[in-house]
């Protein structure tokens, strides 16, 4: 769970930093492996009946190109805007659901190793980013 302590906001508001595992977001993705720690870095401001936050996600993932099968790894970072409704009453909000929405929503549902991938020859296999196949259809 990815929970912010919204007592600990100062009218002026604040910057946080987050690091939260995959484990923390339930994450699981199709051909895609985390390999460091999710940082989520927030500006929180509370204001009368609502918290926003605004800030960035990124971290690191390995991936294999869904044309030509090998693994590459890439960095993603992703924009991010969320407003909570609280009660006086409400001491943290729970943002888990809403990080785990957003690194899903924005993970490509076709994934390639470069834009001009050129996959894999139909009939032998080869690797055509890596030059000619052997069996002379390309």
């Amino acid at each position: 769970m990815v929970k912010i302590d919204i007592t600990q906001i100062p009218p002026e508001g604040i910057i946080k930093t987050l690091e939260c595992s995959v484990d923390d977001l339930s994450l699981d993705l199709e051909e895609a492996r985390f390999t460091n720690p999710i940082q989520v870095t927030t500006q929180l401001k509370r204001e009368i009946n609502f918290v926003r936050i605004e800030g960035e996600v990124k971290g690191n993932l390995e991936l294999r190109c869904s044309r030509c099968l090998e693994d590459f790894t890439k960095d993603f970072s992703y924009g991010l805007n969320l407003l909570f409704s609280v009660k006086r009453e409400d001491a943290f909000i729970d943002i888990t659901e809403n990080l785990r929405e957003e690194i899903i929503l924005n993970h490509p549902f076709k994934v390639l190793c470069k834009s001009d991938c050129k996959g894999l020859c139909s009939l032998c296999g080869q690797n055509l980013n890596k030059g000619r196949c052997s069996c002379g259809t390309t």
